[in-house]
């Protein structure tokens, strides 16, 4: 049984369905009626397990990395499970979403259990609810797993199927960290205009928590509080006309706003709602009374919200809370089919209304994740913190590992940063390398416009990966927030690599210096043999072979980003210097026959490995002129900002490396 190579002691009364292609094979678990109405199946065990990585929810929100090496160390709410054998294979369980169960696992002393949850007095005859797989590819396993997931439960849709946002492509200002609660029409003015005197404004902007009229943490109606006391519309337009934001978004909580809607407000009149009485401690979360809409009249709700904020020049939401349904519905109704109704109603509007400029924050729970039909973007972590400083290094860390699980649903986003708080380069780094969302939060008081620029072109627009970031192989299965190792993140912009190196280790006593090594085989499917690498902070330029080992010392909350290019006919293109993802301001290259071309998304200095001068340089088909040094092998190009440009370069003899 292809099952048992990958988890033991199943009960007998548990169906297994295989699932095997693409070089890996697996099975899908059918549990009865008796045992889900128990709660748990105990005593499972994993195969030949040597270590294991898991993805818990550890708050209602949010989920985060652990490592361990036996089965009782699995923590409670495990979402993702990796695991390494002594074999060398590797190991996936999902647990699954189906009717009104949801599934999790959990170790116990004797190996590890899964656990259902969510039902209402109302079990199915059976329901499948979990998947565990087996092949040699960590990546390659997890996005099998997860598409075959999809193709079964046929609930969500992978991030690959979905289209991606506008405002991910934007650099971003959101008010939160700036004025928190306390944001009015002209707090939001003066922070465009501080950033207008620095010479730069983000074109787009998120209005965060404190425009909408609440009572008592309960939305009261759609229309904003008297901080705006024209609405919304006369603040977008000056945005949009003074300071050239293009996309103007804002905030809510899943349930209208913390605790839903007021008992006493005029939406109470508009539509069914639901009471919740439990006063249940669920996580951290204290007891107190909550009304969320009825599911049954969430979808004319959000249509009708929607097609109010439309009007007044609203094109994004910002939408949080999510994972607190749970505490809302508790006691009242089947929780998965409430988070199904609520997921598809708002994602479904934002799609009609906004073009699909959503964001789902505190969402991390796995019955919105196995819903995230048309949504395509959601908050990865629990937030940036500007005055905890354990909170910096675990936030990198966090963000990068959970993208393993995250990654195949959604574009995850790792959160803003302040570009003047003193890890705001170290932020600005991760987030330029992990395919997501950049955005800032900046106070009005002042801006480190220099750092922005290093992550977008002249107009604004993310040199953003295609692809979301993952950790390297080798670091799978290390905790570097509690190890001394270099946390490594990877990425790819087409054939060129991208390696992020970070001292994530933190310790309360004093965090000292970390030194590690890292290699070219550390990106993973970066094709080729001889590499040019660039280093972004030392601004130094080598030749690596792919398994040569380079050793790097950094100290607490300094970071190295590494552009990896594979040499071809002697040639290898680095990309914008100045940028801190700069190979991927190319949005096409190609060389052969001793000429390079390229289109690159915007000027400034234009770097490449290169064994001699080219004897021809043209930009937009004018000859044009670079720098060449013949001890570090860098060719220099500078072309000027603000448009897309056409570089052709031709060298006068052809070498091919050996």
């Amino acid at each position: 049984m292809a099952s048992k190579t990958i988890i033991d002691n199943i009960p007998e009364e548990v169906e297994v369905s295989h699932h095997n292609d693409q070089g890996c094979f697996g099975a899908f678990l059918t549990f009865p009626e008796k045992l889900l109405k128990k709660g748990y199946v105990s005593d499972i065990k994993l195969q030949d397990m040597t270590e294991f990585l898991a993805i818990e929810r550890y708050r209602p929100w949010w989920v985060r990395p652990a490592f361990g090496k036996v089965e009782s160390a699995i923590p409670k709410e495990t979402q993702y499970l990796l695991w390494r054998r002594s074999d060398g294979m590797y190991g996936i369980i999902l647990p699954l979403i189906e009717n009104d169960i949801r599934a999790t696992i959990e170790g116990e002393a004797d190996g590890f259990r899964v656990v259902f949850d969510g039902a209402h007095g109302v079990f199915p005859k059976k329901a499948v609810m979990l998947f565990a797989g087996l092949g040699e590819d960590p990546y390659a396993l997890t996005r099998w797993a997860v598409t075959a997931v999809a193709d079964v439960l046929k609930t969500f849709h992978l991030r690959i199927e979905k289209n991606v946002p506008a405002f991910v492509d934007y650099v971003g200002w959101c008010t939160w960290d700036a004025f928190y609660t306390e944001v009015d029409e002209e707090k939001v003015l003066a922070g465009l205009q501080s950033f207008k005197k620095a010479g730069f404004v983000p074109p787009f902007l998120i209005l965060d928590d404190g425009w909408q009229d609440t009572v008592e943490r309960y939305l009261n109606d759609f229309t904003p509080n008297k901080k705006f006391p024209k609405g919304l519309e006369p603040l977008i337009k000056k945005a949009k006309e003074k300071y050239g934001v293009k996309i103007f978004g804002v905030w809510h909580a899943l349930v209208g706003y913390w605790n839903g809607v007021h008992p006493a407000s005029p939406l109470m009149k508009r539509y069914r709602t639901v009471t919740s009485e439990n006063q249940q401690v669920i996580f951290d979360q204290k007891p107190t009374q909550r009304h969320m809409v009825h599911p049954d009249d969430i979808y004319r709700f959000y249509q009708e919200w929607y097609a109010d904020l439309r009007q007044q020049g609203v094109d994004m939401v910002k939408v949080d809370n999510q994972s607190s349904l749970e505490t809302f519905s508790l006691g009242q109704m089947a929780r998965v089919s409430t988070m199904k109704n609520y997921q598809y109603a708002l994602q479904g509007a934002a799609e009609v209304h906004f073009g699909g400029n959503l964001l789902h924050c505190m969402s991390n729970g796995s019955d919105v994740a196995y819903h995230m039909s048309a949504g395509n973007v959601w908050r990865n972590s629990d937030d940036f913190y500007p005055n905890a400083p354990d909170s910096h290094a675990f936030h990198i860390h966090t963000n990068a590992m959970n993208n393993m699980w995250s990654s195949h649903f959604c574009i995850p986003d790792w959160d803003m940063f302040q570009t003047t708080h003193h890890a705001g380069a170290f932020h600005a780094a991760s987030r330029a390398i992990s395919g997501g969302p950049v955005y800032v939060s900046d106070k009005a008081t002042g801006h480190d416009i220099d750092l922005l620029k290093k992550m977008c072109t002249s107009d604004g627009r993310v040199l953003r990966c295609d692809q979301p970031a993952l950790p390297s192989a080798d670091r799978l299965f290390i905790d570097c927030y509690r190890e001394p190792r270099l946390m490594k993140i990877t990425n790819t912009n087409g054939p060129i690599g991208v390696l992020g190196l970070f001292h994530c280790y933190y310790t309360s006593e004093g965090t000292p210096v970390v030194q590690d090594s890292f290699t070219p085989n550390d990106v993973p499917y970066l094709e080729g043999t001889s590499f040019a690498v660039y280093h972004h902070q030392s601004k130094t330029l080598e030749v690596m072979k792919r398994n040569q080992a380079r050793k790097l010392t950094l100290k607490p909350l300094e970071f190295e980003l590494l552009t990896i290019s594979p040499i071809k006919d002697a040639v290898a293109p680095l990309g914008l210097l100045n940028k801190m993802n700069g190979s991927r301001a190319f949005e096409w290259f190609e060389m052969s026959a001793g000429v390079f071309q390229a289109q690159v998304r915007d000027g400034g200095p234009i770097g490449f490995y290169a064994e001699t001068a080219p004897k021809e340089i043209r930009i937009n088909g004018k000859k044009s002129k670079g720098t060449y040094s013949k001890k570090t092998k860098l060719l220099t190009i500078t072309a000027p900002e603000g448009a897309e440009l056409e570089l052709l370069l031709s060298w006068r003899i052809q070498k091919s490396e050996k």
